[in-house]
């Protein structure tokens, strides 16, 4: 729900009544107080793509970016302006992830001296609705650098062709903006990483950090110790320490409360490892900037035979059948 918040500020602001939003989108007047109710993505989808068709605004995306105000993502947006750097702002989005909706929608990596954020694929969206997630996730990751005053941005990729209103992308991003490109995202100079916030405020900041982790918390309680762990899995930052041990840690629980855990679900924990490396696996296969090679590295395999080996264990398909199958799909 927190992720639909700032869809009806934007859907208001563009001139359509709260109410008549609400009542073609089937949600309850006082939607606005269930911020950590959960949605499924896919009823997400269904509100970015009416959001759009009521307002008649091709442009919705670009737009809900520019009409968004501070209040709309408070205290979620002050927690990253008030961090010590950017790279502090990057890792806190990074962490409190799962507050700003049911999956992240980007990743963010660093080779050699540049750093991308890039968009994952949802598979299971409309072109609309990726479209639209793309220029607001982009749109908001590039006015968070521009707050920090970085200015050495490269550029600002988008997989689609330039659609009617490219005038718009041209202004958003200050000319940036590249179509047709590999992947979705936008690339700058790793050395921005060391950025300090013009805003920055370390108490404020430590204390949006814990009121964040409490929120965390909170939300957490209701999912299985399985589903945290995967979480734990899937979201590291390489390198991976995929160990009991470091997981638990992760959880703030001993290694034998989490074992203990897992065996009252009924679930093995080497079972729960292999499904996260297939699902970062997977992941970094999406990218066909990267090779097959720098996937198997990332996951710590020295040679590309092994890789192939536990990919085919952990998918069923080999690392070339997968991007075949994708390249299909699409």
């Amino acid at each position: 729900m927190r992720a639909v918040h700032p869809l009806i500020q934007a859907v208001v602001a563009s001139g359509v009544p709260r109410d008549t939003f609400l009542r073609a989108a089937r949600l309850d007047a006082n939607c606005d107080q269930a911020s950590d109710q959960r949605l499924p993505q896919t009823r997400l989808f269904q509100l970015f793509e009416l959001a759009t068709e009521l307002t008649g605004d091709p442009a919705f995306g670009l737009h809900s970016v520019e009409r968004l105000t501070s209040e709309a993502v408070n205290p979620l947006g002050a927690l990253l302006l008030h961090a010590a750097t950017l790279r502090d702002a990057l890792q806190s989005l990074q962490e409190f992830r799962s507050l700003f909706g049911n999956e992240s929608t980007f990743r963010i990596q660093e080779h050699d001296t540049k750093v991308y954020v890039r968009c994952n694929s949802l598979v299971d969206a409309s072109p609309l609705a990726r479209r639209y997630l793309c220029e607001v996730s982009l749109g908001g990751l590039y006015r968070l650098l521009r707050r920090f005053g970085v200015t050495s941005i490269d550029c600002v990729a988008f997989e689609y062709p330039a659609p009617d209103y490219a005038a718009d992308y041209a202004r958003v991003f200050e000319g940036r903006a590249r179509f047709e490109q590999a992947f979705a995202g936008l690339c700058f100079d790793a050395a921005q990483l060391a950025t300090p916030s013009p805003h920055v405020d370390s108490e404020l900041h430590e204390s949006l950090s814990a009121y964040a982790r409490r929120r965390v918390q909170r939300m957490t309680l209701g999912q299985s110790w399985a589903e945290r762990v995967h979480d734990a899995l899937v979201w590291q930052r390489p390198p991976r320490d995929m160990s009991m041990k470091f997981v638990a840690r992760k959880l703030g629980v001993s290694t034998r409360t989490l074992r203990r855990q897992l065996v009252s679900e009924q679930k093995a924990y080497a079972d729960l490892v292999s499904a996260a490396q297939g699902a970062i696996a997977k992941s970094c296969l999406s990218d066909e900037q990267r090779s097959i090679m720098d996937t198997a590295h990332e996951l710590g395999f020295s040679d590309n035979t092994a890789f192939h080996r536990a990919f085919k264990r952990w998918t069923g398909q080999t690392p070339g059948e997968f991007r075949r199958s994708r390249a299909i799909a699409q």
